[in-house]
């Protein structure tokens, strides 16, 4: 993954591309090109922060069947600190299911870091007494902020809570970890979320809509195929009637959702990421539209007045395929939609003017 960043990096320097998407990027090959940019070797452009960085946690089985432990894990989580040594602070923390811009988000429904509360709640649960909770936390191994996280995590749990908790992280290939996510088969899993469109319904449905369900416990719906498989008697009908409703009643409705997920704690919302293009400085008209897709269509370069698109698209070298991995990106070639359930597919978009002759050397 480090080559394939690399070779877009390189790439967009030496101008074989005029157009890079930051999906795919090492974290520290963005933070250079926005040096670049605010240098004015480049331009720039963000667009909305409407994908999430969470966690699920497999409820309904062991280690975390018991809500203090899955409480006691959210209360765990230094957000402000993991953000700044993993994003070095391009990815702002978040404690919600849903985009803060948006109606209907419930920004600081999940708690904040409190250890000794963390603490307090793992003791009820009988650990801490010469008793460690052993939880697996899975990382797509292809992704390349996942794994720092992970690591980041651990060390943070070793140091703080070691005596109550061990942090086993182990990378899977995203693929076969969104397989396994729907299949039962992961603790913990740290994936992307976008909705397929800009709308507090369209994040918390796919997460939490359990069409059959005994208890908290759900049996069949998008928390299984999410990872969580929690539900709450009268969740579903909630989510239902918030379709319905408008105005003031809807936004109450969807804010009691998410403060109902954020005492269940099915997810752990980690961060939001802002996708972000660089351009070479001859491209105009470099810009996103309100659901976080670059407009391609508007894409000129100043010289000869055509639109990049219109040129060849091509991967840079060695990264012309994309990433298995959550929620929607564009890769060379081609635009991805966004799907309306489960994880995305995340990848780098890379559009070169070269004549198409010449686009694979």
């Amino acid at each position: 993954m480090l080559f394939r960043s690399t070779a877009l990096y390189g790439a967009l320097r030496s101008g074989e591309v005029d157009v890079l998407l930051s999906g795919g990027l090492e974290i520290d090959h963005q933070q250079a090109l926005q040096g670049l940019a605010k240098a004015g070797r480049l331009r720039q452009a963000s667009g909305p922060s409407m994908e999430l960085g969470l966690l699920s946690l497999l409820s309904d089985q062991p280690p975390l069947a018991d809500p203090r432990l899955r409480q006691a894990m959210a209360l765990s989580l230094d957000r402000a600190t993991i953000s700044q040594r993993v994003s070095l602070g391009l990815r702002p923390p978040l404690r919600g299911l849903v985009p803060p811009s948006l109606p209907g988000a419930a920004p600081d429904a999940w708690p904040a870091v409190d250890l000794p509360a963390a603490r307090r709640l793992f003791q009820q649960a009988g650990y801490c007494r010469g008793r460690r909770l052993q939880v697996p936390l899975t990382f797509r191994s292809d992704v390349p902020s996942d794994r720092l996280f992970a690591l980041t995590w651990q060390a943070q749990l070793r140091r703080d809570l070691g005596d109550c908790l061990n942090l086993e992280v182990n990378g899977m290939e995203s693929t076969t970890a969104y397989d396994q996510l729907g299949k039962g088969a992961l603790v913990m899993l740290l994936y992307d979320w976008s909705g397929d469109y800009p709308d507090a319904e369209n994040y918390l449905t796919p997460l939490l809509g359990c069409q059959r369900s005994v208890g908290h416990r759900c049996l069949e719906g998008n928390s299984v195929l999410s990872g969580s498989s929690w539900t709450a008697p009268g969740l579903e009908e909630q989510l239902l009637r918030s379709s319905r409703k408008d105005g003031p009643e809807r936004l109450a409705l969807l804010g009691s959702i998410q403060r109902r997920a954020a005492a269940g704690v099915p997810y752990l919302p980690l961060w939001r990421m802002a996708p972000v293009a660089w351009a070479r400085p001859q491209v105009r008209e470099l810009a996103f539209d309100g659901s976080g897709r670059l407009v391609l269509s508007a894409l000129r370069r100043q010289a000869a007045g055509t639109t990049a698109k219109a040129r060849a698209m091509a991967a840079a070298g060695a990264a012309a395929g994309t990433t298995a991995a959550p929620p929607g990106a564009t890769a060379a070639r081609t635009t991805t939609e966004p799907a309306a359930t489960g994880p995305k597919a995340r990848g780098e978009m890379a559009t070169t003017t070269a004549p198409a002759a010449e686009a694979g050397r």
